[in-house]
């Protein structure tokens, strides 16, 4: 199937499974094209999915039937969430307004800090062709002149970070991108793949538990956020890698209650921060 054609099968996916329904001038309103062309499109999905959806005469519209079964999108609940998050934020870059079934808004674009163009430039250029860089980067203990082999770029706590290795210290590394002051390509050293960073391969179950300092109504609220039932845990699975991360958001003290919602039960964040005083 041409990539066209699929992209327009999920969104009438999309529209059949999370919305009301679709219809061919909604259809060419969204991808452009003429009424006749969207109506074609329709009819190519009815002839490939003949189970899916079926005409609506009261609404005008094309909807869901009771057997709707898909491959082209997920139904999982948090993708489609996680799906209308993303085309607010594609709004922001280009125009896709008609692809947003709700309005949506997110605290993320006001905390995430800026990011200098050029540097960006230089990182990203350097994730894709696999080429080394040598940066000046300020840690929150000094600054230094470093050469590393970025790989992956990982977004974490309203921030953007590299997973790279580090060339002078012989190991990975978390780089957050704002504190890279001066980014330049260089062919001094041959360029460091993920294959050998153990950290990012392997990955963690974490058990969390809710604070029993929390009043109960707290208590009850978190277990409904997470469907936990009667159960005061919740296990998550990561890269060992993205280890501090989870921790600190999981580990924060909230603001109402003056104490942690979730307690490390599996002591992994313990730890990792008598690693980090080890290596201090």
């Amino acid at each position: 199937m041409k990539h066209d054609l699929l992209r327009r099968f999920a969104y009438i996916d999309t529209c059949l499974y999370w919305g009301e329904g679709v219809t061919a001038p909604h259809l060419a309103k969204v991808f452009g094209i003429a009424r006749q062309n969207a109506q074609k499109v329709i009819e190519k999905y009815r002839k490939m999915y003949p189970d899916n959806m079926e005409y609506d005469p009261s609404l005008k519209c094309h909807r869901a039937t009771d057997a709707f079964k898909t491959d082209n999108i997920s139904t999982r609940s948090n993708a489609y969430l996680d799906y209308i998050g993303a085309i607010a934020t594609v709004e922001r870059y280009w125009d896709e307004k008609v692809w947003n079934h709700v309005p949506f808004e997110t605290d993320a674009r006001f905390l995430k800090p800026p990011q200098h163009r050029r540097i960006i430039k230089t990182v990203l250029f350097a994730i894709r062709e696999q080429r080394v860089m040598h940066i000046i980067y300020r840690s929150k203990d000094k600054t230094d002149s470093i050469t590393v082999s970025a790989h992956h770029l990982v977004y974490a706590n309203y921030r953007y970070h590299i997973r790279a290795y580090h060339h002078e210290k012989n190991w990975f590394v978390d780089l957050v991108l704002t504190r890279i002051l001066e980014a330049n390509i260089t062919t001094d050293e041959t360029w460091v793949s993920e294959d050998s960073d153990q950290r990012w391969h392997h990955y963690l179950s974490l058990e969390f538990e809710i604070n029993p300092k929390l009043p109960l109504e707290a208590q009850q609220a978190l277990q409904a956020d997470y469907s936990l039932g009667s159960k005061k845990s919740r296990t998550i699975k990561v890269r060992h890698a993205m280890l501090g991360y989870i921790c600190r958001e999981m580990e924060r003290v909230d603001w109402k209650y003056g104490v942690r919602l979730w307690l490390d039960k599996g002591k992994n964040c313990y730890q990792k921060k008598a690693n980090q005083t080890l290596k201090k």
